[in-house]
């Protein structure tokens, strides 16, 4: 994950997904993205914009004020004639808190013995 200081106020990243077909097309690859913050359910399908740019403010990404929250951001792609390409992503921690030295604690989640 990605760690982003409290003072950042816009995220812009670039996705460009590999073509799935594996040779060139004449029409654009449709790329589309999703956000989920915290614990939420995951959010809507987003279209991203023809040249892969995606802006985000991250005061609108906290799960809720003031709250240090970790963003997953998904996304795939589709060519023409294709199926929708298998998820990939990448997770942001946004920092929310006022401590001029913050301290994260974080433990291993435990697997299920079944």
């Amino acid at each position: 994950a990605w760690l982003v200081h409290r003072k950042i106020q816009m995220l812009k990243f670039t996705l460009k997904p590999e073509i799935q077909g594996g040779v060139a097309v004449s029409q654009p690859v449709e790329v589309q993205y999703r956000l989920q913050r915290g614990s939420l359910l995951p959010g809507e399908w987003m279209p991203v914009q023809a040249n892969g740019m995606v802006e985000l403010e991250t005061r609108h990404l906290l799960q809720a004020p003031l709250s240090t929250t970790v963003v997953t951001v998904q996304w795939r792609a589709k060519e023409p004639g294709f199926v929708w390409s298998a998820l990939d992503g990448m997770k942001f921690i946004l920092l929310a808190s006022q401590a001029a030295a913050p301290i994260m604690e974080a433990t291993p989640r435990e697997s299920w013995g079944i």
